[in-house]
């Protein structure tokens, strides 16, 4: 409830002479916390043969910045990370979109991130 109030006093505040402005900045959600998992290609500091990977996640968000519904739309390698990308999203909280000052909840929100693996794994 302090973080909706918190969201609602910036809309305002951005919103002052422009709204279109807080329109803007609020028209979609926002990762908050989010920290992607880590691979074992990252724990390494010089790691020799690695290749680049990526990874695609569909889901909705609530009014109060949860993350639900969540699908691995793409991923490359197949099969690789996607429970721990799942995982860690429906952990991390997000800042709703506000609709005149509201937060209200967003479907189809799409996040996408490349990471390093080992081309043996």
């Amino acid at each position: 409830e302090a973080a909706q109030n918190y969201y609602r006093e910036a809309f305002e505040a951005l919103g002052g002479e422009q709204p279109s402005l807080a329109e803007e900045f609020f028209s979609s959600p926002q990762l908050l916390d989010f920290v992607p998992p880590a691979s074992a290609a990252d724990w390494q500091s010089n790691p020799s043969s690695y290749a680049w990977g990526f990874i695609e996640l569909l889901f909705s968000v609530s009014a109060d910045g949860q993350a639900a519904g969540i699908v691995v739309t793409e991923t490359i390698p197949v099969d690789y990370l996607e429970r721990r990308y799942a995982r860690q999203l429906a952990e991390a909280r997000f800042r709703p979109r506000l609709v005149d000052g509201e937060p209200v909840a967003t479907e189809a929100v799409s996040y996408s991130h490349g990471f390093r693996y080992f081309l043996q794994e």
